[in-house]
């Protein structure tokens, strides 16, 4: 009997839980590589990190907490190097404690160096950054893209990775670093 009112009771709890969506990421934010223009041996990529709503993630130089974001590539097939850039962020917290990042959905820029420009490539990313709602999580995740020369990339990719560029800051000559 109290097996058939504890299943019962158990069956009522997740007849009730909300369903979740099949792309809606656990931890605030599904990332993925975006493949853009390939023009001799520079390939433009882009990270995108798509943020559900109340959600948000850390530049470069996150602030005063927030973790920044990293990106290791070395598991890559023909490639010689991968340069990362950073969209204007904004800052947001409260009180003392003032962090950078983003609160919406971003690319992150990322310039590809093929080691042999007439082979197809393979970039692997493991990424790691932080984002937070109520609390920050670290996340960890692995993704890859093939670059092949004679593709041609996906319009909505490239433009996507074109507006991120568009949004780098420029350092003005005579400034500070």
């Amino acid at each position: 009997m109290k097996t058939a009112i504890l299943a019962g009771l158990l069956s009522l709890l997740f007849a009730s839980a909300p369903a979740r969506a099949a792309n809606e990421a656990p931890n605030g934010a599904e990332i993925r590589l975006l493949t853009g223009p390939i023009q001799g041996a520079a390939a433009q990529m882009g990270l995108e990190i798509a943020l559900l709503p109340g959600w948000k993630t850390y530049w470069r130089s996150p602030g005063d907490a927030g973790i920044p974001p990293t990106i290791e590539t070395g598991g890559s097939q023909n490639i010689a190097g991968v340069e990362i850039a950073f969209p204007a962020p904004e800052r947001f917290g409260e009180g003392l404690g003032q962090s950078v990042g983003y609160t919406a959905p971003v690319v992150l820029p990322l310039a590809v160096r093929l080691a042999d420009p007439g082979r197809p490539a393979r970039l692997v990313a493991k990424v790691m950054i932080g984002v937070c709602r109520d609390i920050c999580l670290p996340v960890e995740v692995e993704v890859e893209a093939r670059i092949d020369p004679k593709a041609r990339p996906a319009p909505g990719q490239v433009a996507a990775i074109e507006e991120a560029l568009r949004q780098v800051p420029v350092r003005v000559e005579g400034t500070a670093p």
